[in-house]
């Protein structure tokens, strides 16, 4: 990694388009005090090039906004596919972390303040938006179609005319206590796998800390979704082809900007309407729920940071890419890493971020970063109920489906009852059972309601030592 002192490029950090919008929902100061909407020089650029970090570069502007990309890298440390991007704005004390999935797509957005928006893809034409309260109480999805964004575009969704009470199918899922400890076929050279009371964890968010830091000192893994999250720690780099590297660089930025606008244009026809979503999405949540307004007005602030995050990476892009002095840049800032001091004694700490949890820390521990090696860690914990998770194509005429963890259930067992409520009188029969280990409980096939309804779900138990446990969330066809 080496700094530079690099002045002369210009990008404007915008919401483009969408900026009127914004500004009928009163975000216009927050959005100044953010810095967004207004232009900044570049003052300073690294370019990491180990190819076991999985740092990809970092950008400072002169209003203070930093921008720091994250990848999977070939073994001379070219870039072969960013995988995650933190933005920090004027005034945060930390980064807003947006995860991307294996479409190049956003995943999932965590805010400093701790709102979580998660993004689902339903179909091509189509944007399911979950956002989800820092203690993990409140949810709310709101789907995006064509329809919402583009009056001249014609949907081919099909409208039911009334659904009745169709029953939906009941899943139950008492799940199996995980023995196996195998790390087999993982990407990095430290391995983790995550449980929660014999349970595997496998949306959890993984953060590996070193201390003293290995050329960066924190490491992010969403995993591979089967309980395992690895990483790439440094090791003694070797000397990369430096035009290779930048042009990785330049291509993995490019490939996240083209999956990104292509999907945008797909279901609203624009390439940059983080204000659009953000207008759409409060107008449907509070027309249409019962949320306590203070939740709501802190949901909203934090809407266009999130989903502007992208387009301002993707503005900065373009940026890079037209400038003459990009390329000049990027050889500059080319550097060979020394990886391990000798001598010294390395420890580590994960923070485990569970959705509907919070957060878990392990202590410090001794390792060697030479060898470091395969780990197990089971963050334990009381009874929970899960965020209660929707799948499938809520929308008109469509069907969908939800669940909810039922985790580290006490000693005799505890009962549980999910129940499904439609604001146009839609009411399945609730259901009611007992789990006695983790499991989860599911509805599958309930059929959406028409344009406007509101569905609610609720997971509740019987008292615990006095106590109900329960999980909310709602659907806004």
């Amino acid at each position: 990694m080496k700094r530079l002192n690099y002045l002369g490029l210009i990008f404007v950090i915008v919401m483009l388009n969408a900026c009127q919008e914004i500004n009928d929902y009163g975000y216009s100061d927050t959005l100044e005090s953010y810095g967004l909407g207004s232009s900044s020089e570049i003052k300073e650029m690294e370019v990491f090039t180990n190819p076991t970090d999985p740092t990809v570069a970092k950008v400072s502007t002169g209003d203070n906004t930093e921008f720091v990309f994250f990848g999977e890298k070939d073994e001379e440390g070219a870039t072969e596919r960013i995988t995650y991007f933190y933005t920090k704005y004027p005034g945060d004390d930390d980064y807003y972390v947006t995860m991307l999935n294996d479409d190049l797509l956003p995943e999932r957005v965590t805010a400093p303040n701790g709102f979580v928006y998660e993004y689902h893809y339903p179909s091509d034409t189509a944007m399911l938006i979950t956002i989800i309260w820092p203690t993990g109480e409140e949810t709310v999805s709101v789907l995006f179609s064509p329809g919402d964004f583009n009056s001249s575009w014609e949907s081919n969704s099909i409208v039911p005319s009334d659904r009745g009470n169709i029953q939906p199918e009941l899943l139950v899922n008492h799940s199996d206590q995980a023995v196996t400890k195998a790390h087999k076929g993982l990407v990095g050279n430290m391995s983790f796998e995550i449980f929660k009371c014999g349970e595997l964890v496998k949306d959890a968010s993984v953060t590996l800390t070193i201390e003293p830091p290995i050329t960066g000192a924190n490491y992010t893994s969403d995993g591979d979704k089967t309980g395992n999250y690895s990483f790439n720690i440094p090791s003694q780099s070797q000397e990369s082809n430096a035009n290779k590297l930048c042009n990785s660089i330049m291509k993995g930025l490019t490939d996240v900007c083209f999956a990104y606008n292509l999907s945008n244009e797909n279901f609203s026809g624009e390439a940059h309407p983080p204000g659009v979503i953000c207008d759409k999405m409060n107008k449907k949540i509070s027309a249409k729920t019962e949320l306590d307004p203070t939740l709501l007005t802190a949901a909203s602030a934090v809407c266009p940071y999130i989903v502007g995050g992208f387009p301002d990476f993707c503005k900065l892009r373009e940026q890079l890419a037209e400038s003459g002095n990009y390329e000049t840049a990027c050889l500059s800032g080319y550097e060979i890493y020394q990886a391990f001091t000798p001598g010294v004694s390395y420890v580590y700490k994960l923070d485990v971020s569970i959705p509907g949890h919070g957060t878990e820390s392990t202590e410090l521990t001794s390792f060697d970063p030479n060898n470091p090696g395969s780990y197990s860690w089971d963050v334990g914990g009381e009874f929970y109920l899960g965020i209660i998770k929707i799948s499938g194509n809520p929308s008109p005429g469509g069907n969908y489906s939800v669940s909810c963890d039922v985790v580290c259930p006490v000693e005799g067992g505890v009962w549980v009852t999910l129940t499904v409520s439609g604001s146009d009188g839609y009411n399945p029969s609730p259901v009611r059972t007992e789990f006695l280990q983790t499991g989860t409980i599911s509805f599958s096939d309930i059929p959406g309601g028409k344009e406007g309804v509101r569905d609610v779900i609720t997971v509740v138990t019987d008292k615990i030592d006095g106590i109900t446990y329960e999980s909310k969330t709602s659907v806004v066809f």
